[in-house]
């Protein structure tokens, strides 16, 4: 009985051991963003190249925060040790994906450089757990490519499959929820916005980042009034903020001599945004009026 235990649980540690090595990726089970767009996309490519997602490893301040604050705390203190290769999870999700921790700086021009690429976000089939946060996103790569839509027209290259998933704000806050390796949520823009009017009203992120506009999702597909654009645009775009924020000033008099002080009260409203305003990482929410 006991040699038969031992046969048995070999045999399905061997099992479990074939079954992830199976499993585990390689930047070649992802196609590259010059594949989708030089190819079929190429609106979509011209987009997403004018796009910070496009930017997330490559953008010299990400370059600072990852390779000269980030790593160099991360050896030094353990409890923030998994910061090394999680950093990447949203900013270059494919080399997070097959474990390489840390990769190449951007001047090496290495596949780290493709950010947040097209075949990822199109990977992707869901999250774990009952809330989206700090990448915890389910990948399928390969031959079905998950979206929001359905073009008329067969893709030649791939199945593709509709999700509410893509149509929802929670696909964003896969990577636009983060809580520190302290209990702390240090960037919340996806909860923010799922606790404030915009949700209850059925307004989706999407709505105001990847507005819809008339062009062909495929080279070779028809021209939709309404296509998703992926330019992305937020704070880092001046028409975006143009109008977000509404300041009053009171006086604490009406009338005030030469020389007299004068209180005012200022007041902001957020006007605009389906969140806070500012809001995003904790480090970089500034704003100036």
């Amino acid at each position: 009985m006991n040699n038969r235990y031992t046969f048995l649980l070999i045999f399905f540690l061997l099992i479990s051991y074939n079954l992830f090595s199976q499993t585990k990726l390689n930047y070649d089970d992802f196609k590259t963003p010059q594949y989708c767009g030089t190819s079929c996309h190429t609106d979509f490519y011209a987009q997403w190249q004018q796009a910070m997602m496009s930017k997330a490893y490559t953008h010299h301040w990400d370059e600072i925060e990852y390779f000269e604050l980030a790593i160099p705390h991360a050896e030094k203190d353990e409890k923030v040790a998994d910061v090394k290769k999680d950093c990447n999870g949203c900013h270059t999700p494919i080399a997070y994906l097959v474990g390489d921790v840390p990769p190449p700086r951007p001047e090496l021009n290495s596949r780290a450089n493709e950010s947040v690429s097209c075949d990822v976000c199109h990977s992707i089939t869901g999250f774990e757990g009952d809330l989206p946060f700090n990448f915890n996103y389910t990948v399928s790569p390969g031959k079905t490519k998950y979206s929001s839509r359905k073009g008329a027209v067969e893709s030649p290259a791939h199945e593709i499959k509709v999700t509410e998933f893509h149509k929802s704000g929670d696909f964003c806050g896969i990577c636009h929820n983060e809580k520190s390796p302290y209990g702390v949520w240090v960037k919340s823009t996806h909860i923010e916005w799922k606790e404030g009017p915009y949700f209850k009203e059925g307004v989706q992120c999407q709505d105001c980042h990847m507005p819809k506009s008339e062009f062909r999702t495929a080279s070779m597909g028809d021209l939709y009034p309404d296509a998703r654009l992926h330019l992305f645009h937020g704070a880092h775009d001046p028409g975006k903020i143009k109008g977000t924020i509404e300041i009053r000033i009171y006086p604490d008099i009406k009338e005030a001599e030469p020389g007299e002080t004068v209180r005012f009260t200022v007041a902001l409203f957020n006007q605009k945004t389906g969140h806070k305003f500012p809001t995003g990482s904790v480090e970089d929410r500034i704003v100036w009026l």
